[in-house]
């Protein structure tokens, strides 16, 4: 999957004056949101300056960028997370930085580091390196994965901003590990360190929307594509909250320009789609594809004795019987936030796949 192609999106943000006429660092341009993000700063009149480990994929994601967004402001250099001395040269001369990047594996590996060590020790080598080049502020793309875990019991209201994932939880897997203590790394980072830059958090559900380069994917666009090529003959009895990568980049930009989101983090989430929803949502959207669609539920016993055997399914496990219903009302107070349903990002995922033959 190497090969990128035009999104059939072709939606940006509406044209307003950047808040600095100097490049913005943003980190992991090559990953979904960062693409997304990198495009709609672009089509804003930002400078932007993208990072990725190996400069070589650069021909990967600079065509699809170009297709959606002027790129004569568009700058690719090479950084590492786990490379300190990577990210000063990266960030000199940048006034405000995104933090996008962080490291994701579909499955649960067996050294928890291999997720938590790049995640934890990445934040603090862009906030170190931000903090000695005078950066005024960095947002960082955290995750629900850093709210909504370590639960015992569904919660009878929606969850806010105020709770965090308890990693000591049984249920809390080495990725939901790496999310929360980067995001408590940071959050530590800048209060115990003197002249540190602003930081504001923002914490996305799964992420859909249209897909703008094979070489972007993102794990929950992959959902969508083992639905649709019939990988799936049956799903769990399992619930998760998505959101549009439109709606999560507009976020982003808000927590930039705004001054009164400096030291906030903001749920990027527009509601929940059960297993079942989501098929029958590809259904209707797609019925060429409708008999590739699982049709049937697992039970739950089924399902924690799958999850012995197979790592995949091991994820799974823990979402059994829980409903991790967040609330994006402060987003919406304070920027007039207004994201589209899960209805709507998972068909625009659906579209874009099914027209450049994924399935």
């Amino acid at each position: 999957m190497g090969c990128c192609w035009v999104s059939s999106d072709q939606s940006s943000l509406p044209m307003q004056s950047p808040i600095s006429s100097k490049p913005v660092l943003l980190t992991g341009i090559t990953g979904y949101i960062g693409s997304r993000l990198a495009v709609d700063l672009l089509n804003r009149g930002y400078s932007v300056r993208g990072t990725m480990r190996n400069t070589a994929k650069r021909d990967k994601i600079f065509p699809a960028i170009q297709a959606l967004a002027p790129t004569d402001k568009l700058e690719i250099v090479s950084a590492d997370l786990l490379e300190a001395n990577s990210w000063p040269a990266a960030v000199a001369g940048c006034d405000y930085v995104f933090h996008v990047a962080s490291p994701y594996v579909a499955y649960e590996p067996k050294d928890p580091n291999e997720l938590i060590k790049p995640a934890v020790e990445g934040t603090l080598n862009v906030l170190k390196a931000a903090t000695a080049a005078g950066v005024k502020r960095v947002v960082l793309t955290s995750s629900l994965a850093a709210v909504g875990y370590g639960l015992d019991a569904t919660p009878t209201t929606p969850m806010t901003e105020e709770r965090w994932t308890k990693v000591e939880h049984p249920d809390v897997g080495s990725y939901t590990k790496s999310k929360t203590l980067a995001e408590r790394a940071a959050w530590d980072y800048v209060k115990e360190t003197s002249g540190a830059p602003e930081l504001t958090v923002i914490n996305p559900s799964g992420v859909l929307g249209p897909v703008m380069c094979s070489a972007s994917l993102s794990a929950t666009n992959d959902f969508v594509v083992q639905f649709l090529q019939g990988k799936v003959p049956a799903v769990p009895k399992i619930a998760f909250d998505f959101v549009d990568v439109r709606d999560v980049s507009e976020l982003h930009i808000s927590a930039l320009e705004d001054p009164k989101a400096a030291g906030e983090r903001y749920l990027a989430v527009s509601g929940m789609l059960s297993m079942k929803e989501m098929s029958e949502v590809l259904a209707e959207g797609f019925p060429k594809y409708k008999s590739k669609l699982p049709t049937r539920q697992l039970p739950d016993w089924l399902v924690k004795m799958m999850g012995k055997f197979d790592s995949q399914t091991r994820i799974m496990v823990g979402e059994l019987g829980k409903r991790r219903v967040a609330t994006n009302q402060k987003a919406k107070d304070q920027f007039g936030w207004n994201p589209r349903t899960p209805k709507e990002a998972a068909l625009a995922t659906g579209k874009d796949v099914v027209a450049f033959d994924m399935v």
